[in-house]
């Protein structure tokens, strides 16, 4: 009990932080962090915000959903329309999102949402089938393919469990031919290619596979994370084949899973050294212990701004290379 209210304690010293660091950095540019981090987050309000001013966020977990999340997903849409955000696009590690993008859009005109596919177990692994039918459901708002994620051979590595793992690639490093036929139905319906959890190795394997059947849109997912924590000249050879490198705030916070902090000096020494054409930021949000997303997207914007990224260079990262993979360019 002693541990659980001292994490607690630490959450909330480090949101405290954040908040007075938005203030300072923003002086009145938006809602304060204070009274957007509860566990039914969705009652505060979020005012138009100039920094989030025609955002995108990638990585948007909403329920309903298995593990418990703060904001369903009419909510999240609602809070990032209130913002002023252009699109979210909903991850579920075990269903498809293309139809829950068409009901929430019934619900939040103001913003554009948009939904993909995890190949996780619950969807059949390496599954072509789930793939053309997230892409096909009615509206057309399917956008994005996750690779393994928590089922990955890696994801189990790093996070064990009693599980047998959804294999990417052959015991001689070679993508399965499943993988194959997967990347066939994403070329084939220009849909985005995300890594998912899988190792450094896989990834590259992945997208080499990928750039040569034809995928144009590619990203690595949370890159600097514990899964697949890619080094700087693992993330230029992504960028070599074509590929986008995303940074999220939920790794920068204490709650962080496997106790995977990243410093956002870390973010920002990979934009310097790479190049912010290369980059997207997302939230990976929507635990209930953590800020709600848009909270959370202005925050990481502003703590890499004081990091030294330009505001140039934060145009690119949350507005021209997210809207190029949703074909919204």
């Amino acid at each position: 009990m002693c541990d659980r209210q001292h994490g607690h304690e630490v959450l909330n010293a480090e949101l405290s932080r954040r908040a007075v660091l938005a203030g300072a950095l923003a002086a009145g540019a938006g809602a304060a962090l204070a009274g957007l981090v509860e566990p039914r987050a969705a009652v505060a309000q979020v005012d138009r915000d100039p920094i989030l001013d025609g955002v995108i966020d990638l990585h948007v977990h909403s329920g309903p959903n298995v593990d418990p999340h703060s904001l369903d997903d009419g909510e999240v849409a609602d809070k990032y329309a209130e913002a002023g955000a252009r699109a979210i696009l909903l991850k579920n590690h075990y269903l498809v999102t293309s139809d829950r993008a068409y009901l929430a859009r019934q619900t939040a005109p103001g913003i554009e949402v948009f939904g993909g596919v995890v190949l996780n177990k619950a969807a059949g692994g390496l599954n072509p089938a789930v793939i053309l039918t997230m892409a096909r459901m009615k509206g057309g708002y399917g956008k994005a393919v996750w690779f393994p994620t928590r089922d990955s051979e890696n994801h189990l590595r790093v996070t064990p469990r009693n599980d047998t793992p959804v294999r990417v690639v052959d015991d001689g490093g070679e993508l399965l031919p499943e993988a194959r036929e997967c990347l066939r139905v994403i070329a084939g319906e220009n849909l985005a290619l995300f890594s998912g959890h899988i190792s450094p190795s896989e990834v590259l394997t992945l997208f080499r596979e990928a750039r040569g059947m034809g995928v144009s849109k590619m990203m690595v997912t949370h890159a600097l994370a514990p899964w697949p924590r890619l080094t700087l000249e693992q993330m230029q050879e992504v960028v070599a084949l074509g590929g986008l490198i995303e940074h999220v705030e939920l790794f920068t916070l204490p709650t962080a899973p496997s106790g995977g902090t990243v410093p956002v000096s870390s973010y920002a020494e990979a934009i310097k050294t790479v190049g912010a054409q290369h980059f997207v930021l997302s939230t990976d949000l929507g635990q209930p212990e953590n800020p709600i997303h848009p909270a959370g997207y202005k925050v990481l914007v502003m703590e890499l701004m004081q990091a030294g990224v330009t505001r140039e260079e934060i145009e690119v990262m949350t507005r021209q290379n997210p809207a190029r993979l949703l074909d919204l360019a």
